[in-house]
Parts: C-alpha cells; sequence; structure tokens
C-alpha cells in the first residue's frame, strides 16, 4: 500500500491497523475490548479531491463498525503529488516548514488556519464508527464468522 492511501485504500489501511491491534490482543501482548484503527486517505468526489479520516473498530467478537472524519478540500497542487504516493502530511511539513506537521494538527489545522485540528476531526470519526455497536439490532450481520 503506498503512503498516502487513495479511495477504498483508506479503509483497508484502518481495518489492517485494527486487525493487528485484535492479533495482539489474540497472542496476550495486550488486552481490550476494542480496537481501533486510524488510517488518513484522500478521494474525489464532484470533480475536486478530499481528505478524510476512516476509522475501523473490531471488537472481541469480530464485529466491525467503520466511520469516517469530515471530508476537506485540498489544494490543486498537492494532488498529483498525492497521487504519485506522497503523504499528506509531508507536503503539509514543506507549507509549515515544521517537522512531523500530522503528529501535531495535521493538514486540517493548517488549512482551516488553527479552526480544526486533526484530532477535533478524528472524534466526529470515531464517533461514528461506533454506530453498528451502539444500534447492534439494526446491523446484525456486522461480526465477522
Amino acid at each position: 500500500m503506498p503512503d498516502q492511501p487513495v479511495y477504498e485504500d483508506t479503509f483497508r489501511g484502518a481495518e489492517n491497523r485494527a486487525q493487528a491491534l485484535q492479533q495482539l490482543a489474540g497472542s496476550g501482548q495486550i488486552r481490550g475490548d476494542y480496537f481501533v484503527g486510524i488510517e488518513g486517505g484522500i478521494i474525489q468526489l464532484y470533480r475536486k479531491w478530499f481528505s478524510f479520516g476512516c476509522v475501523c473498530i473490531i471488537d472481541i467478537n469480530g464485529r466491525r463498525g467503520f466511520g469516517t472524519s469530515p471530508l476537506f478540500e485540498l489544494p490543486a497542487m498537492t494532488i498529483q503529488r498525492l497521487l504519485a504516493g506522497e503523504e499528506l502530511g509531508s507536503i503539509v511539513d514543506e507549507w509549515t516548514q515544521t517537522p512531523n506537521s500530522k503528529q501535531r494538527g495535521g493538514a486540517i489545522e493548517h488549512l482551516t488556519r488553527g479552526i480544526l485540528s486533526r484530532t477535533d476531526i478524528y472524534v466526529q470519526g470515531v464517533s461514528t464508527a461506533l454506530i453498528p455497536f451502539i444500534n447492534s439490532e439494526m446491523f446484525p450481520d456486522e461480526s465477522v464468522k
């Protein structure tokens, strides 16, 4: 998988991260009832490119829930580099002249000039990924057998 996931690779990346945690729990290396994977990616909709975060939550029974952060539009000047596999965080590091900007507020903080941070938008992704757990009667087939 490239450094910068595109389309469904973003969902696969989040699921792979959650599954890796679930496997660690299965081998006794960690403990938990829920395993959360988060992956940032890009997607094209309505002739525009957007960044978003995907969240996958897997519980100890194998039930999965997916959610996303809000989409936010990316500057056209970044798209060619992103599609070549360069990670958005590296590009933002150049804009801000700050190393590891993604470990701070991320692209969203820079593009909103501090109104939103990466943490702010991922809270919504985690919250929406919990929907199948909160409403399990509406999502009866979400468990992996």
